[in-house]
């Protein structure tokens, strides 16, 4: 079997079935499908049982209590059988002949990795411009990877990577599966990914589509906060070992990082938010990050850490506000 797709799933019923007759109608048919239900309480499950039903020979599902994204998608990995894993967002798609287009990557260049874009539902294509499309970068070559990395979250998600199943053999993420979904997690297991491969290729052609899913919960509490936090020690820790240029860009990865968790506050529009600003303006890994970034932030990062860098939390909630109303007009 040349592909395993993993696919978590958890309340997707209104979406769910797109992305799994995405699956189901590719061209290439040399695959299997993993859906693995992480204890929705919508009718997400019974979606996976039917249609494991009607394609027993094709699809696993896998039923548990809520563990969390990180678990479930090691648990997929454990389960896969495929030479290559593909991993798919269950509120997202694919073209029908990715897979396909895929494979044929894989074997014109032999590597361990495949890169490709993506598209946001109802806008344009997403690409890479620091990578050079049907360049094959070697073991040697890979700081421009990691560089990449330091700078940008391009590279990421792990629903536009197709990867060797071999390259987690020896990967352990049990000491994360507690923490719970946010803005860098995918990076948490690509990375390791990235370190084991020796050889990676980026072609230019938008082979998964990306909702907005509204019914998605933004984690905005302190908990999530922490989770960041250790995130991004972790990550630290990892890049100034393979990456000699990683203290400099790191704070401003990690300073990045924490203004994407501010604007998912801001959009949270609850009374909580000048509060949990508060929390974060005040707290010293923040600072720290702020301080020390050197690196150029863009001018919106750049507002929003200045405001809260100085506590103006309540005119930052005022100009978001007053900017959202005038879009919605």
């Amino acid at each position: 079997m040349f592909f395993s797709i993993i696919v978590p799933v958890y309340n997707v019923e209104n979406y769910l079935e797109t992305c799994i007759q995405s699956i189901l109608k590719q061209s290439f048919n040399d695959f299997e499908l993993i859906l693995i239900d992480d204890g929705s309480s919508d009718q997400s499950g019974l979606i996976c049982d039917n249609y494991k039903f009607k394609y027993d020979s094709k699809i696993k599902v896998v039923h548990q209590p809520n563990r969390g994204s990180i678990y479930t998608r090691d648990r997929g990995l454990h389960i896969a059988a495929g030479e290559y894993i593909i991993f798919i967002d269950s509120d997202d798609y694919i073209l029908k002949d990715a897979l396909q287009v895929i494979y044929n990557a894989i074997q014109e260049f032999n590597v361990d990795i495949v890169i490709f874009d993506y598209v946001r539902e109802n806008s344009k294509s997403y690409s890479i411009n620091y990578l050079k499309p049907g360049i094959i970068y070697s073991k040697e070559q890979k700081d421009i990877i990691y560089r990449i990395l330091c700078m940008s979250n391009d590279l990421n998600s792990l629903c536009r990577k197709a990867f060797k199943r071999t390259l987690v053999d020896n990967i352990n993420y049990e000491n994360y599966y507690e923490l719970k979904r946010f803005n860098g997690e995918d990076l948490l297991i690509s990375l390791p990914i990235i370190i084991n491969s020796s050889s990676i290729v980026y072609i230019n052609e938008p082979l998964y589509f990306y909702r907005i899913n509204e019914n998605s919960i933004t984690r905005t509490n302190k908990a999530f906060y922490n989770d960041l936090k250790i995130l991004q020690q972790y990550l630290w820790v990892t890049f100034y070992n393979i990456f000699p240029d990683a203290e400099i860009l790191l704070w401003k990865w990690r300073l990045r990082s924490i203004i994407i968790h501010v604007l998912s506050i801001l959009a949270d529009e609850s009374d909580l938010r000048k509060d949990k600003l508060l929390l974060i303006a005040n707290d010293a890994f923040f600072r720290e990050c702020y301080e020390k970034n050197t690196e150029k932030l863009t001018l919106k990062e750049m507002l929003i850490s200045k405001f809260l860098y100085f506590n103006q939390i309540t005119l930052l909630i005022r100009i978001r506000d007053i900017y959202y109303l005038i879009i919605k007009k």
